[in-house]
């Protein structure tokens, strides 16, 4: 019996002195280690991450990041098929390998890029730098929904935006991409052609409200007025 108790007590230490190695030994990888994606990891005197970009800048690498969103956008590329703003007809852009950009072919969302470029172009944009220039790339945006993105005015629906539209089409009126039967790969993506999402209609109005505010021209508040008080 004596034998079979110091043998638990043996095995008890080791469990506790395993436990023991194998936390400091994972402590001390996650502290050893260099780099992160191909980047060099930066940590504080706590062990805590840092920014990639000019890590002893508290704040620094947002205003980078931010910036280089910003002049990506001043000077967005175009597409080769209709000379448009990328922007204008894809949800996203990615480099085509050979230095240039090119739009996927997902569905793309004017709504959320349109109405979300008022909240963070022309105000949060605005506040923080005091840049006005972005006002003129929403106002671009927000001017082909309502020529490019709106329904029929003899509609049920009448003179409402479409949350989505075929990736390249200058012309928004809802994604086909998944109007075949639903599957389990396509179950609950895409709209449908000429198909509405309620709330986003209700987004895109208070967008053009919020940018009739800013620039005071009646086009935005008589777009806000129709979508908003049907």
């Amino acid at each position: 019996m004596t034998d079979l108790i110091n043998q638990n007590e043996y095995m008890k230490a080791f469990f506790l002195l395993f436990l023991f190695f194998l936390s400091t030994g994972v402590g001390y990888c996650q502290y050893k280690l260099d780099s992160m994606c191909g980047a060099k990891v930066n940590l504080d005197h706590h062990g805590k991450l840092l920014a990639r970009y000019n890590p002893d800048n508290p704040g620094g690498s947002y205003s980078f990041a931010v910036q280089l969103a910003v002049d990506f956008l001043k000077n967005c590329p175009v597409s080769p098929t209709n000379q448009a703003s990328l922007y204008i007809t894809h949800c996203s852009i990615f480099r085509d390998g050979k230095g240039g950009f090119i739009g996927s072919d997902w569905p793309h969302n004017p709504i959320c890029v349109n109405a979300g470029m008022v909240q963070s172009l022309a105000i949060d944009w605005y506040n923080y730098s005091g840049d006005t220039t972005l006002i003129n790339i929403t106002r671009k945006g927000l001017d082909h929904q309502i020529e490019n993105g709106t329904t029929p005015a003899h509609w049920q629906w009448g003179q409402v935006p479409y949350a989505s539209s075929e990736a390249g089409r200058l012309i928004y009126d809802g994604a086909s991409k998944f109007d075949t039967a639903v599957t389990e790969e396509n179950s609950g993506r895409g709209d449908g052609s000429f198909s509405l999402e309620i709330d986003k209609i209700g987004e895109m109005g208070i967008a053009y409200l919020k940018f009739y505010e800013i620039t005071g021209e009646r086009k935005y508040l008589n777009a806000a007025f129709i979508v908003l008080m049907p």
